[in-house]
């Protein structure tokens, strides 16, 4: 056993001395040798003893501080950039690999200008020595022959299926541990495994006695050629010497000879396979398959890692085509960004994968590769493959191309990237100051990225950004930031959404593609496809798409176990799984959260490292995945398949010790978890309570609703106790914008609480469902607490001279200089206060009269209090009704002028925010749209970055900007706009947010895509939980927008008496009152009238006559001017008047462009062009239809009849 021993060591240091030496290239200046004791990365490595030395590398020993465990260390002799290129394409070719017959990769680091990776020390003798031993001229023991070969073969095939070619097997890199374990090492030469057909010429690498002919002629050599050294070794093996001995030009001669005849005592079996394996024409060479049949014909394989060849492609069809048009527009000059978006295992590497294939097998085009990898600690981790293989694709060019291409000064990117540094020479005089330098390397990159493409299409993917760093993620921006980006195209996959800044994405100009399962048709392929290379029936289709969703990762994992049931297979896989990894797969299950892997080790009892390795094994198998929090299960159909084998005791008991694991110093959330799941909820609930508490604190308000509902659950507390959490899950969701489940919680906390609280929870119950839209029950509610306080709202009779005297009251108060903030001030009198401004919110934009009876009341009180930050906010929103008799507004800028002056010195976000929301609508109400835009998005900024629980706030400043955007006709920004809002409000299930966007914008964006239905749709949806019991401000908006709708339909005689059946009802309710609301009811019935008479739905004159009645009372408001000169137009068009038709429509059309409205301007100029006719009309015309086009309206000329019937 000893001279075993002292053998293993000596074949191990050889070995490493072999791996040591990875290129014949020219030395670069030498890096100081590592000593004993030095550390890296920071203190987490330890050197050891060096294990092995060459001239270009040396592998050491060294102890892992974070595993807890000896590692053997890899790493470079000099900084040369070509032996950096292979020293991390060793490492990234088989770092996601994991099978028990090939070495162990772990992390590849950088550590000031070092760089170096780790890999599972090994301890064993060579191929050779384990076979023959101590007896070279004896006859092999078989039955271990055949046990260290079927090692070998699985190996080998694990690296083909994976799509690599090893091109250097031999004995010295196949070790034999003591325990039997066969483990392929040295990937210092692998390469990519070229498919079938394919052709081309390598560089000849590897060893000449076990190189295959093919490989000697400098083809590039494919799984064959590591059949080939596989056979070598058998013979070697069997017989104790080479096939072929000799000079290296009488081996390299003798290569296309028959194999020699093996000694007449060997098998027959082994021999015909040697014979077969040594085959000269690798068509004929034997498989791994022929392998297998012969060292194990009774053994059943068990599973290996999914693997890229091991699967065809399959679908995708749509997504590939956009993909090649949005490359061609970048040959064209355009550069395109793409971020492909998806969970794991829907297909995103696979796509990228076939994607490059395909490009790059167009003319001249560029393609560089990258991914971004979790266990690479390098700087510019997200970038450094693609800056990899730019270098790669330089040193393939000729001098001259090269010379054309690189900018003298790239040698500056020695430092940052090393593998560029033998491009151009290095500035004499570095930039010393390091942002400088930084934005330097940034710029040299993207010129080197435009000079390529000047030259050659260029296009670069990226996989699994989620990993990227924030300096990666920088140098992408610098490089795609306009203007005059390179024309490169880009595309960036990742599990999450696009990264980014502030609530901006960084990259605004890309197209996401979300990439979904696949279909019907697409998914039955791939299961076929799957099934017959595995020899497998076809599984049944009903069955595969009921088991899969279409989803790729479990259509291979269905179609690989026969067809059967999803679950079934896994657990199949999930039972074949060594001992270690299914416990700490069990652990991963259990965890409500990603587990560390010292967390998993405490609690699998097991150290740090064979864990690691469990990890690793379980990843390439996609069981577990690795997120930058820790480790989880790859899905959740795996996690379930694992959850069904556990008995409640066996969970039980895993979850006392994962919640033991974690520890005091644990995450509070996954601690309660994992006692609750141990049976001990009143730990669990004191756990939730404190986890509930830090996340509120932390302003993680969605987390803290959760939990505080979950610690209700586990503690079932009572009385005052319930009250105070309660209100804690309130609060939390009124910060995430849910007023309706806000407004329940309070409402069961008063009903716990005690008396002196029971107020406050009653008026926050009644506001927040005031806000949240749900009018009748929040008014209920209110005038439930208004009785308690004393208040009682007026008579809906009297309500207009209430609200005059109200305002009269508030003006002679504003007339006396504001009081001295006062110290302090009754409960009452707050309760009266807050009161009044939640009444005054929850009504402004749904029954405005007696909203604004309560602003004015809140208006007085607030100045009463001499506080300027109330002062402020009650003048800002005491301005928006005073706005409402139209412009210009005199009034209303006056109280917003005094607002501004009150909260100069007030520190408050909300005020400033409600400051710009009530300019936003005094510029609505007045018509300036512009104004109202900008300040409306100001407003929404504020809220959404610097405020919480203001979803009224936010949906309301959101109305005013896309509101505007209508008029204006920003039509791109607003379709895109109104998509967001409106998946913000489904979200929250925020029914005013989602009522106000359904009955204004949401229609409209419908009809420009020309999708009628979706429209009848919203407007049906929009009232159907609104208030049954008053007519609103949404009850207008609805009228108008089902106008809109039914010109859209050219049904204009039933939209002008639907709308006449509707205004008696507004005015009714007094919203006539309000300038804005005249004015739309006014355009919207003259332009019905228009429709009707053009399009023959009703008396011709009598519509005429009304819609004049109606563009002359339009004429008495402030500020319709052009849109009455845009109805006279068309209704002199009619009257046959063609001059004062073409006169009144240019005077539209230059008040539109004089307000900033694009929309109605393009289509009165169109209108104007087709009474001019000729070819200015055409010019006109063509122009205006062109614009509505490129701005996204799907249909102009349809569109346009909405705005300009008569020239429908």
């Amino acid at each position: 056993m000893a001279g075993l021993r002292e053998r293993a060591s000596e074949t191990f240091e050889s070995w490493l001395q072999a791996v040591a030496r990875v290129s014949d290239a020219p030395v670069a200046p030498a890096l100081p040798p590592l000593v004993p004791g030095a550390q890296l990365a920071g203190g987490r490595f330890t050197v050891g003893r060096a294990l092995g030395q060459g001239g270009m590398g040396a592998v050491y020993e060294a102890h892992d501080a974070q595993l807890d465990a000896l590692v053997a260390l890899k790493t470079l002799a000099a900084g040369n950039p070509e032996l950096l290129l292979r020293l991390k394409g060793e490492f990234r070719s088989l770092q996601d690999l994991h099978h028990p017959n090939l070495v162990t990769l772990g992390e590849l680091h950088e550590d000031r200008g070092r760089w170096f990776f780790t890999m599972e020390r090994i301890h064993g003798v060579d191929f050779l020595a384990h076979l023959r031993g101590e007896r070279p001229h004896e006859p092999p023991d078989l039955p271990r022959l055949r046990a260290a070969f079927l090692g070998l073969t699985r190996g080998l095939r694990a690296l083909h299926r994976a799509g690599k070619v090893h091109r250097d097997v031999k004995p010295s890199n196949v070790l034999v541990g003591e325990d039997g374990r066969v483990v392929l090492l040295d990937f210092g030469l692998v390469t990519e495994r070229r498919a079938a057909g394919e052709g081309g010429r390598g560089e000849i690498v590897g060893t000449v006695a076990y190189m295959a002919p093919e490989q000697a002629a400098g083809a590039t050599p494919g799984p064959a050629a590591d059949w080939y050294a596989a056979g070598v070794m058998l013979h070697e093996a069997l017989t104790g010497r080479l096939p072929v001995s000799g000079s290296r030009e009488e081996v390299l001669a003798a290569k296309g000879a028959p194999p020699p005849a093996l000694p007449p005592d060997v098998p027959q079996e082994l021999a015909e396979l040697c014979r077969r394996l040594l085959a000269p024409d690798p068509k004929e060479r034997a498989t791994g398959s022929d392998v297998l049949r012969v060292v194990a014909p009774f053994r059943v394989e068990p599973g290996t890692t999914p693997a890229r060849f091991d699967v065809g492609f399959v679908g995708r069809t749509n997504e590939l085509r956009t993909l090649e048009e949005l490359f061609l527009g970048a040959r064209l000059g355009q550069p395109a960004v793409v971020h492909l978006v998806g969970e794991p295992g829907i297909g995103k590497s696979a796509l990228l994968r076939q994607l490059a294939a395909r490009l790059g097998m167009i003319r001249s085009t560029v393609v560089l590769e990258g991914r971004c990898r979790a266990r690479e600690h390098v700087p510019f981790r997200g970038i450094d493959g693609v800056v990899d293989a730019l270098a790669a694709a330089l040193r393939r060019m000729d001098d001259a191309e090269r010379c054309e291409l690189v900018p003298p000064r790239l040698g500056v990117l020695r430092d940052t990237f090393p593998v560029l540094g033998a491009f151009g020479a290095a500035e004499a005089e570095p930039i010393p100051e390091p942002r400088e330098r930084r934005r330097e390397v940034f710029a040299l990159l993207r010129e080197l990225l435009a000079r390529l493409a000047e030259r050659r299409p260029v296009a670069v993917l990226i996989d699994d950004l989620h990993w990227a760093d924030a300096d990666s993620l920088a140098a992408l921006e610098a490089m795609l930031r306009p203007p005059e980006a390179p024309p490169v195209f880009w595309i960036m996959a990742s599990r999450e959404a696009p990264p980014e800044r502030a609530g901006a994405p960084l990259f605004p100009r890309a197209r996401v593609l979300g990439l979904e399962p696949l279909g019907e048709e697409d998914a039955l392929a791939l299961a076929r496809d799957v099934a017959a290379r595995r020899g497998r029936p076809a599984p049944d289709p009903a069955r595969l798409l009921a088991e899969t969703g279409g989803h790729p990762l479990f259509i291979e994992e269905l179609a690989r176990g026969g067809g059967g049931r999803l679950e079934e297979a896994l657990a199949e896989r999930i039972g074949a799984l060594e001992a270690l990894e299914r416990r700490v797969l069990e652990l991963l299950a259990l965890g409500r959260h990603p587990l560390a892997r010292e967390e998993l080790a405490r609690a699998a009892g097991e150290g740090v490292d064979p864990v690691a390795r469990s990890l690793h094994g379980l990843e390439a198998e996609h069981l577990s995945r690795h997120l930058d929090s820790g480790f989880e299960p790859f899905h959740e159909h795996v996690r379930e398949a694992v959850l069904r084998r556990l008995s409640a005791e066996a969970r039980a008991a895993a979850h006392r010790r994962l919640a033991e694991a974690l520890g005091p110093e644990g995450p509070p959330e996954s601690r309660a978890h994992h006692w609750h799941g141990a049976g001990d909820d009143a730990r669990a609930y004191a756990l939730a309570r404190e986890a509930a508490d830090a996340a509120r604190d932390a302003l993680a308000f969605d987390r803290a609703a959760r939990l505080y509902g979950w610690a209700l659950e586990l503690g079932r507390p009572a009385g005052e106790e319930r009250a105070a959490l309660l209100r804690e899950r309130g609060d939390a969701l009124v910060h995430t914008g849910r007023g309706a489940e806000a407004a329940a919680a309070y409402g069961e906390a008063a009903g716990h609480a005690a008396p002196r609280a029971r107020a406050d929870l009653a008026r926050r119950e009644a506001e927040q469902l005031l806000r949240a839209g749900h009018i009748d029950e929040g008014l209920e509610a209110m005038e439930r607490v208004l009785a308690d306080i004393g208040l009682h709202a007026p008579p809906r009779a009297l309500i207009v001279p209430t609200l005059v005297k109200e305002r009269a009251a508030l003006r002679w108060a504003l007339r006396k200089p504001p009081r001295a903030p006062r110290g302090s001030f009754s409960p009452e009198a707050l309760r009266r206060l807050d009161t009044c401004w939640a009444v005054a919110i929850g009504l402004s934009q749904v029954d405005p009269v007696p909203g604004s009876f309560y602003q004015a009341r809140y208006a007085r009180l607030a100045l009463e209090t001499g506080e300027p930050g109330r002062i402020a906010l009650a003048l800002a929103m005491e301005a928006v009704p005073a706005a409402s008799s139209g412009p210009p507004g005199l009034r209303a800028e006056r109280l917003l002028a005094l607002a501004h002056e009150m909260a100069q010195g007030v520190d408050a976000p909300h005020v400033t925010g409600y400051l710009a929301l009530a300019e936003a609508g005094v510029a609505f109400l007045t018509g300036r749209w512009s104004t109202a835009l900008h300040n409306g998005d100001e407003a929404v900024t504020i809220f959404r970055t610097r405020c919480t629980g203001v979803s009224w706030e936010l949906a309301t400043a959101l109305r005013f900007s896309l509101t505007c955007l209508w008029h204006m006709g920003r039509v791109r920004d607003l379709l895109e706009r109104t998509d967001e809002a409106l998946r913000e409000a489904r979200v929250r299930a925020d029914r005013y947010a989602l009522t106000q966007l359904q009955t204004t914008i949401l229609p409209v964006t419908r009809l420009m895509r020309d999708d009628p239905d979706g429209a009848e749709a919203d407007l049906e949806e929009a009232l159907a939980s609104w208030s049954k019991h008053r007519t609103s401000l949404q009850h207008w908006q609805h009228g108008q927008a089902r106008g809109l709708w039914r010109l859209y339909r050219r049904e204009a005689g039933v939209g002008l008496a639907e709308l006449d059946a509707s205004l008696p009802r507004i005015d009714r309710a007094f919203l006539s009152r309000i300038a804005a609301i005249r004015i739309f009811s006014l355009a919207l019935r003259g332009l019905l009238g228009v429709a009707a008479a053009a399009w023959g739905q009703g008396d011709r004159r009598a519509l005429l006559k009304g819609a004049k009645r109606d563009t002359a009372k339009l004429a008495k408001e402030g500020f319709a001017s052009h849109m009455v000169a845009f109805l006279e137009g068309q209704i002199a068009h009619l009257e046959g008047r063609r001059s004062r038709a073409i006169e009144r429509l240019a005077r539209a059309a230059r008040g539109f462009t004089e307000r900033d409205m694009r929309l109605y301007d393009a289509v009165a100029r169109r209108s104007r062009g087709l009474l001019l006719g000729g070819a200015e009309g055409q010019r006109l015309v063509q122009e205006a239809e062109a614009w509505m086009a490129s701005q996204g309206i799907a249909e102009p000329v349809r569109f346009a009849a909405v705005l300009a019937p008569a020239f429908a």
